[in-house]
């Protein structure tokens, strides 16, 4: 549950919803900020659709919350439902840092690197995201390209607002045909089983970043500070220079800053690998920057409608994921498990259970511990390795978080 944020002097985007063509039967409404949609039917029933092409039906007299900003709806007015946005102040700070993604992809197979719910094939299970995704067909939405998305929690201090990001993919894949692959499954795939290594490969993946920023009286919407993406079980870290200082105490693992944060017209860029799906902040460990190689730029448009030659995105907040994760008391067998001491996504196609939800990322040279803080306390793990170069006080008492 949404608790108020501490200081709210945050200015919520406050503009009427914009619609943007899908199909001849639908339009797309987008309500930046919104961190949901109520839904209710008039004298009859209407029927929706997500982001993803999911029909959702509203029966007469009836409210529906969809937890999202962005729906499909008819293009005949009458025949819509009455929708409602939920505007919140973290959600309007979602949408404000909401990052570019500069996605690269595989001609061999680049549907697989598109990002997109973990819904998109109507169901709440992981358990067939690999074999769904070859399966699924276009509809309300024309392509898997266009339903892009991204989920989103922040957590709250008196001195920061720290925004995550999350982009699901529904598999971790290597080319069949390149020769990486032929020796993964043709020679060393049982070797690899053997010793606990697997294939590489996996059902479903979900990398991402999360944004530190100061809270000033001068900046409405923060000041970054940092910005830490994950990339196969390992945090990168990005800064301006002279915000952050790395902590050098003997005891404790030395962090250092892999470069400043990029920013493309006011959005922090973020580069992801086809494939692993590996997220950085910086062009150099992929292969497309929006200029060079092929790819997908997904970009959070605030008025719903992609720029040429790009895809818009919508934002999901997390507590979605949270909350079935608690109804389910962690291990369900159908979209989470434990597997390895942690949460996992169920899985069952090349390696079992191997993606995460960002409450289980981690970077294996931290302890069991210390991983931890990063998604429940993350000002306590940035002040454990990191303090600010100009002596700013860095509070890690956290007074309201958006995922519960």
């Amino acid at each position: 549950m949404f608790r108020s944020p501490s200081i709210l002097g945050i200015a919520i985007l406050m503009a009427a919803a914009t619609t943007l063509p899908v199909k001849a039967e639908s339009i797309r409404l987008k309500f930046a900020g919104a961190e949901s949609l109520q839904l209710t039917a008039r004298d009859r029933s209407a029927s929706v659709h997500d982001i993803s092409g999911t029909r959702i039906d509203v029966a007469p007299g009836q409210t529906v919350e969809l937890p999202a900003d962005t729906v499909l709806v008819p293009r005949d007015r009458e025949s819509r439902p009455r929708i409602r946005p939920n505007r919140t102040p973290h959600a309007a700070l979602a949408a404000h840092w909401a990052p570019i993604l500069f996605q690269d992809t595989d001609d061999s197979n680049e549907k697989a690197d598109w990002i997109t719910t973990i819904d998109f094939d109507g169901d709440w299970s992981t358990m067939n995201s690999w074999e769904n995704m070859d399966t699924w067909q276009p509809g309300e939405v024309p392509s898997l390209k266009s339903a892009g998305a991204a989920y989103w929690w922040v957590i709250e201090t008196s001195t920061h607002w720290f925004v995550g990001y999350a982009f699901f993919h529904p598999r971790d894949w290597e080319d069949a045909d390149s020769v990486k692959s032929w020796v993964i499954h043709r020679g060393f795939d049982p070797l690899r089983s053997a010793i606990g290594k697997g294939t590489g490969e996996h059902e479903n993946d979900l990398e991402g970043a999360v944004l530190t920023l100061r809270k000033s009286p001068d900046e409405r919407w923060g000041v970054p500070e940092l910005m830490e993406t994950q990339a196969h079980n390992n945090f990168w870290q990005y800064s301006p220079k002279g915000s952050l200082v790395e902590r050098r105490d003997r005891w404790r693992k030395r962090e250092t800053i892999d470069g400043p944060i990029r920013f493309d017209d006011g959005s922090p860029a973020l580069y992801c690998e086809a494939k692993g799906h590996g997220i950085y902040g910086s062009p150099k460990k992929t292969d497309f920057d929006g200029k060079k190689g092929d790819g997908v730029i997904y970009r959070y448009n605030r008025n719903g409608r992609a720029r040429d030659g790009e895809e818009d995105y919508a934002l999901i907040p997390l507590r979605i994921l949270w909350k079935r994760y608690e109804a389910g008391g962690g291990n369900d067998g159908q979209l989470f498990v434990q597997h390895g001491g942690r949460a996992a996504f169920a899985g069952d196609t090349r390696d079992d259970n191997s993606a995460n939800p960002p409450w289980s990322w981690e970077d294996k040279d931290y302890s069991a511990a210390v991983n931890g803080w990063f998604f429940f306390e993350p000002a306590r793990f940035v002040d454990h390795r990191f303090r600010s170069a100009s002596g700013q006080p860095f509070s890690t008492r956290i007074v309201a978080e958006s995922f519960r």
